[in-house]
């Protein structure tokens, strides 16, 4: 798509009062030792066997993690916001690293990459920026493009 359109923009953003972002956050408090966390009855379904679940929930995990590292002393609803912001850099530095048309048309000025958070109890977005280490992220360009495989991370078609 990149290609074939040519955006002169892409934003990559993250939300609050996601099921994904919250369950990633009570898995990362409770192996964080934390037992305040709020009962969710559907964590189980969603940390359960369900390979696209499962995928999008492990994906979501090292941000969650990192967000309670960064905030051990945070409440969940913070800790929710914080993985979902930490997300959206995860996904820039991931895109920034592994693909190779992103990267020269970010070099060139072709693209610009914003980080932005959407808050859905007030219906208001927050923009981010650009990511805080893209410039050092852009001086290696990929080796080429990454292809999808079946062992990746599983993506809702809809």
């Amino acid at each position: 798509a990149i290609e074939q359109f040519s955006p002169p923009v892409m934003v990559v953003m993250g939300n609050e009062r996601n099921d994904i972002v919250a369950t990633a956050v009570a898995l990362a408090l409770k192996s964080a030792g934390r037992t305040d966390i709020p009962n969710m009855p559907h964590i189980a379904f969603l940390a359960g066997e369900d390979a696209e679940t499962n995928g999008l929930l492990k994906a979501m995990a090292p941000s969650a993690e990192d967000a309670v590292l960064q905030a051990p002393s945070a409440s969940f609803e913070e800790l929710c916001a914080l993985t979902a912001k930490i997300n959206v850099w995860r996904s820039i530095e991931i895109l920034l690293t592994t693909s190779k048309s992103v990267v020269e048309r970010v070099r060139d000025g072709r693209l610009k990459i914003y980080g932005a958070y959407f808050q859905t109890s007030t219906g208001k977005v927050q923009m981010l920026g650009t990511h805080p280490t893209q410039e050092e992220l852009i001086e290696t360009l990929p080796s080429g493009e990454v292809f999808r495989t079946a062992s990746d991370v599983a993506v809702p078609a809809e």
